[in-house]
This record gives C-alpha cells, structure tokens and sequence, in this order.
C-alpha cells in the first residue's frame, strides 16, 4: 500500500517556505480547512508583495531624480560650454 505523507511535513521538508506558513498548512491539515487556511495564505504573500512593490517604488524615486537631473545636467552643459568658448575665442585680442 502506498502511503503519503501530510502536505505541511513535505513542504516542510522541501525548505521553500517559513515557518508560519507550514504552521498555517498543518492549522488546515487538522482542522480539515486546507483551502481556507491555503487561500489565508495566499492573501498574506499578495500584502506582502504589494507592500514591497510600493515601498520600492518609494525607494527608487530618488535615485531616478537624480539620474534625471544628471541627463539635465550633461545637456546644459553640453549646450553652454561651446557657447562660452566661441564668446571667449571672440572676446580675445587677436582671435
């Protein structure tokens, strides 16, 4: 006869998820409400996730602001630097 094992013990065994997830699995395992405790679950990984993707997004916006102001930056003086050179080359005696 072949014989399994519980979900929570072989998830366990595989390493991929923390602690509290297996201890929800095992919660549904026993009280015989796996998808219930399964969709729990899923809920906390997706505020988790959302979370991390907002903060990121406040985390990445000064680092683009700089970025942005650096591209400004090179334009500017890409445009005044030769303008400040042809009115020196005019500006001196003999030129």
């Amino acid at each position: 006869m072949i014989q399994g094992e519980e979900l929570s013990v072989a998830l366990d065994h595989s390493r991929r998820f923390g602690s509290p997830v297996i201890a929800m699995i095992n919660s549904g395992e026993e009280t015989g409400e796996l998808p219930e405790s399964l969709n729990h679950v899923a809920d906390d990984f997706e505020e988790q996730i959302e979370y991390t993707v907002r903060n990121m997004g406040q985390l990445i916006q000064p680092l683009l602001t700089f970025v942005i102001g650096g591209i400004v930056l090179f334009i500017i003086l890409a445009v005044i630097l030769p303008l400040i050179q042809l009115i020196t080359s005019l500006a001196a005696p003999g030129g």
